[in-house]
């Protein structure tokens, strides 16, 4: 069933963009045989756009379809061009924040590829954490793993000493981004930094790129509509970059002080309606669509 609301700001005009009535649940999941691919679960497509705050979103999804667990399997660090993407970014990681006592977190870690690949490059001082529900909880050297989903019921779980939150992937899966977004800064203290990876729907349309449409992705950036909402979620974006042949965005950016938390980690106070404004431009469609 569809959503005819954008579950950002609430506004009630869509634009109907794409759609695709049967696509696959998971791309990461292997099936054993042509019998168990055949009758992998299936999902609608229906991407819209909001032309209240430029949302773009698949409001044919259906969270309780999407259920990770073990055997997600999303690494990619056997391609020499994408092992070069982590090493790019680590460096980015190092010249960003100090070499100072703390905890590194990554949410939606996966099997922890990345989190391996950081640990050499970040100071012994540091501590990691990985936090993702498809993950064996074990430690490894420097970097525990627990499994869970980053949400406001853990976030009294979280160390208070957070210089870094990691998010490369993940938000793209979330129906509502900008709860998601206030979460990480509830769980950051004043002036932590956030590190956020994901597509750029710009890049998307710009190289006809279809297959980066698949049923997991239920929210979709333009550059636009990612600056007003960290803004909006209470973070001051520190460096703006894209990277992987621009397909992705790598954003820093920096909790501002005494940002609201409404319930949940430090802050206090209740959370303000969501201030977005409307795409770039005034008009609500997305530039590119055919």
């Amino acid at each position: 069933m569809s959503v005819r609301q954008c579950p950002v700001c609430g506004g009630e005009e869509l634009v109907d963009c794409l759609t695709w009535n049967r696509l696959p649940v998971f791309v990461n999941v292997t099936a054993k045989t042509e019998k168990e691919a055949l009758q992998a679960p299936t999902g609608q497509l229906s991407i819209v756009q909001c032309t209240k705050c430029g949302f773009v979103f698949n409001a044919a999804f259906e969270p309780e379809r999407v259920a990770y667990c073990q055997g997600y399997h999303a690494e990619r660090g056997d391609s020499v061009v994408y092992r070069t993407h982590l090493d790019n970014v680590c460096r980015l990681i190092q010249k960003t924040i100090p070499q100072q006592q703390g905890t590194v977190l990554e949410v939606g870690c996966g099997t922890g590829e990345f989190l391996r690949v950081l640990e050499p490059c970040v100071g012994q001082q540091l501590s990691l954490l990985g936090v993702d529900p498809s993950v064996q909880p074990h430690q490894d050297g420097r970097i525990r793993f627990d499994s869970y989903l980053f949400d406001k019921a853990h976030l009294p779980q979280f160390p208070s000493d957070l210089v870094l939150l990691i998010s490369r992937h993940m938000i793209e899966h979330v129906v509502n981004p900008l709860e998601m977004l206030r979460l990480f800064a509830c769980a950051l203290p004043d002036n932590g930094v956030l590190y956020l990876e994901t597509p750029r729907l710009d890049w998307i349309l710009e190289q006809g790129a279809f297959f980066d449409f698949g049923y997991e992705h239920c929210a979709y950036f333009t550059d636009d509509f990612m600056r007003r909402l960290l803004a909006a979620a209470g973070f001051q974006i520190l460096a703006w970059k894209t990277s992987y042949q621009n397909q992705y965005f790598s954003i820093f950016a920096t909790r501002c002080p005494s940002t609201p938390c409404g319930g949940g980690g430090g802050g206090g106070g209740a959370r303000p309606p969501p201030q977005l404004g409307g795409p770039r431009g005034g008009g609500g469609g997305v530039g590119g669509w055919p």
